[in-house]
C-alpha cells in the first residue's frame, strides 16, 4: 500500500461515514447491478427526531449502478477499471484504479440515518461536513462550497479530497486521493453525484 493510501485508510478508520476499502470487482462496461435482493428496510423513509423524515441511504449496489465507473473516471481523469459494492455497514461503492502500479480507489458512500445521528436535510449535511473537517485536520486544508444538489462542499488536504453533497434529505460522501486527482476534478465528480444519486 502506498503512503497516501495508508494515510487515507488510517484517517477514515476514525469515521464510520468515510469507510476506506481497497478490494474491488466489476467490469469496465456499464452493467446493471441486480438490486432485487435489497433490504426493504433500507428503501423506506425513516422518521427522525429533527422534525422531518430521514431518507434511508441508497444501497451499495444502487450507488455503483447509478454512478457508473465511466462517469467517475471521466470526471477525475482516471482509468477506473472496477466498481464494487462494499459490504461495509455504510452503503458505498469502491471505484478501483491503478495509480502508477499501486492499487487505489475512490469511495462514494450514502449516509444512513444512524450515520448522521438521526438528523435530516441541512442538519444531516452539516453533521457530516463537521466529521469530514475533523478527518481532514487543520493544516493546509482548502474548503470550497459548490453549486451542486441542495448543498455541497469539498474539503481538500495534503493526502485526500473529501466531498459531501446533500440531495433532498440524502447525504452522499466521496473520498479521493489528493495524489491522483485535482480539486476541480473532484468538484466535477461531486456535481455528477448530485444528479446521478438524487
Amino acid at each position: 500500500m502506498s503512503g497516501h493510501a495508508a494515510v487515507r485508510g488510517s484517517a477514515l478508520a476514525a469515521c464510520a461515514a468515510l469507510v476506506f476499502t481497497l478490494g474491488a470487482c466489476g467490469s469496465d462496461s456499464d452493467t446493471a447491478v441486480d438490486t432485487s435482493g435489497s433490504d426493504p428496510a433500507t428503501d423506506a423513509t425513516v422518521p427522525d427526531d429533527s422534525g422531518g423524515p430521514a431518507v434511508a441511504a441508497l444501497t451499495a449496489e444502487e450507488i455503483c449502478e447509478r454512478l457508473t465507473l465511466q462517469s467517475v473516471g471521466s470526471a477525475l481523469g482516471l482509468d477506473i477499471g472496477l466498481a464494487e459494492p462494499s459490504t461495509m455497514d455504510t452503503p458505498q461503492c469502491s471505484y478501483s484504479y491503478d495509480a502508477g502500479g499501486v492499487a487505489s480507489n475512490v469511495t462514494v458512500a450514502s449516509m444512513r440515518p444512524e450515520d448522521v445521528g438521526g438528523l435530516s436535510g441541512g442538519a444531516a449535511f452539516d453533521y457530516v461536513v463537521e466529521i469530514n473537517r475533523m478527518v481532514a485536520g487543520d493544516v493546509d486544508v482548502e474548503e470550497v462550497t459548490l453549486d451542486a444538489g441542495d448543498a455541497a462542499i469539498r474539503i481538500s488536504g495534503p493526502a485526500m479530497h473529501l466531498g459531501v453533497v446533500q440531495v433532498g434529505d440524502r447525504v452522499i460522501t466521496v473520498i479521493v486521493s489528493a495524489d491522483d486527482a485535482s480539486g476541480p476534478d473532484v468538484d466535477s465528480l461531486i456535481a455528477k453525484m448530485s444528479t446521478a444519486l438524487a
